[in-house]
Parts: C-alpha cells; sequence; structure tokens
C-alpha cells in the first residue's frame, strides 16, 4: 500500500490518508504520546475500566479510533495541532517497533530476555 508523503501535509490531511488506507485514528496531544481526550470515565464510575467506547463518548484512549472521515475531521478541525495515534494490534493487524535515540537499538524487557530473536 502506498501512502502519500504525510509529512508534507496538514495532521487533518494526514489522519484522512491513514484512514483511507484502512488504518484507524484517533487524535493525541500535540507534541506528546498520550490521547488528547482525558479518560471518560474516573474511579468510582461503575464503567471506569470497563467501558471501550460503547457509552458513545471520547476518551477512551485508542478504543477512540476511527476511520470515519466525518468524525476525523470534527475532531482535526477543533484541534488542528493535534498528533496522530494509529490503532495498532490485533484490531489493524498492525506492528509498531518504538526505537528511542540513545538506546543503541532495541532491548528486550527484563520479562522476554532469552524470547527475542537474535539478529
Amino acid at each position: 500500500m502506498l501512502l502519500p508523503l504525510v509529512h508534507t501535509m496538514t495532521p487533518l490531511a494526514a489522519a484522512l490518508a491513514y484512514a483511507a488506507a484502512g488504518w484507524a485514528v484517533f487524535p493525541l496531544a500535540p507534541r506528546r504520546k498520550i490521547p488528547l481526550f482525558t479518560a471518560r470515565h474516573r474511579p468510582g464510575d461503575p464503567l471506569y475500566g470497563r467501558c471501550h467506547g460503547e457509552c458513545g463518548q471520547v476518551g477512551h484512549g485508542f478504543y477512540d479510533a476511527t476511520t470515519n472521515p466525518e468524525k476525523i475531521t470534527a475532531w482535526w478541525t477543533q484541534h488542528p495541532d493535534a498528533g496522530i495515534g494509529v490503532r495498532t494490534g490485533a484490531a489493524s493487524g498492525l506492528l509498531t517497533v518504538d526505537v528511542d535515540p540513545g538506546t543503541r537499538g532495541i532491548a528486550p524487557s527484563p520479562s522476554s530476555r532469552g524470547s527475542t530473536p537474535r539478529s
């Protein structure tokens, strides 16, 4: 699948391009790796930790991700500087590898030592 050069686009245009490619997106706080919308359900709420967006409101992190162009347009029109989160994992079939500068590559977590393939 070929995507346009999204780094030359506005965040709205890039989010729509990802959605058109079938990738569900959700807005991130500007220049951060956290969802833009704060958690909908707080401790004490019977839905706390149990609702994954079934309530119909935003504030469920990656569960808010969508390919709906109207919803995406509304989100990025209201928050034009929002970053773009893409839902990964089994729901999308996408895998993410996050390599941070200065770590000299991928370091396995202590729980996975010995199971990481040698390169």
